[in-house]
């Protein structure tokens, strides 16, 4: 099994794995995967330790850190921020309002900023991270293209396989579904369908093949690496891609969590 990447954006989504004709490695992995689906109906955060990590928004006013935001770290693989440094939803908005509205409707950001919200309300995934994840994989482009194998990757957080694009006839339900797609997953047995955020999050049931460790939960920033890469390569070390997807991932989203507003990347990335 091999995790190919082809996706023209730095920031990338999780890759479909698939076997060649060319690569022999690990087949009883892509097996796994293809037949694996418990993500199907998956609906929430459970594990208590994955709870941990979650806060309901709360509307507040927005820090001084809007008019100058952080500069970018190096957290090496490891030593990422802890929870209680993760900046305000309402400041990371307005941090990344700007490159948002480059792409979308006054309305349909409104819409956005909404659903973002519920869907992490609904799922116990915190909504710093879902915005982080959107700007990392979309930068709020709500009309942002499919990419990835066969262009399976689709909405503003280039889900997995069935997830679907933005439908400006329905954007209420259309917002919402590309959202659940990045979050929850999308159902049927990979590669029709594929996990999301979220149940790599809560420990993605226990499968090894997700390199999540054991016990699984409560680790976010292994998660952001399953969701780019396929799996986790390298617990000691989320830099590690395993030859698919974008080293920097999990870094950049980590600085996103503190205020970064995606511009000018450091760290030799």
């Amino acid at each position: 099994m091999i995790s190919v990447q082809f996706k023209p954006f730095a920031s990338c989504t999780l890759v479909l794995a698939i076997l060649t004709a060319s690569v022999s490695a690990a087949p009883s992995l892509v097996t796994l995967q293809k037949r694996y689906a418990s993500f199907d109906g998956f609906k929430k955060i459970t594990n208590n330790a994955s709870l941990a990590w979650y806060k309901p928004y709360a509307p507040g006013v927005a820090t001084a850190v809007v008019n100058s935001p952080p500069g970018y770290k190096c957290f090496k693989g490891a030593n990422y921020p802890e929870f209680a440094d993760w900046a305000s939803f309402d400041t990371l908005w307005n941090i990344n309002l700007p490159a948002i509205r480059s792409h979308n409707s006054a309305a349909n950001n409104q819409i956005l900023h909404k659903k973002i919200i519920q869907v992490g309300a609904q799922t116990k995934t915190d909504a710093r991270i879902i915005l982080a994840m959107i700007m990392q994989e979309s930068s709020g482009n709500l009309a942002v293209p499919c990419t990835g194998y066969a262009n399976a990757n689709c909405g503003i957080m280039q889900a997995s396989p069935g997830s679907i694009s933005f439908d400006p006839a329905h954007p209420h339900s259309s917002i919402a579904t590309m959202i659940r797609n990045g979050v929850l997953g999308t159902p049927g047995s990979w590669p029709a369908g594929g996990p999301g955020f979220a149940w790599l999050f809560d420990g993605a049931d226990g499968e090894a093949w997700a390199g999540m460790g054991t016990p699984g939960g409560g680790h976010p920033f292994r998660a952001l690496r399953a969701f780019n890469t396929g799996k986790v390569v390298d617990k000691a070390d989320l830099d590690k891609t395993g030859g698919a997807g974008t080293v920097s991932y999990v870094n950049d989203v980590a600085n996103r969590l503190l205020g970064w507003d995606g511009k000018v990347r450091g760290c030799g990335y």
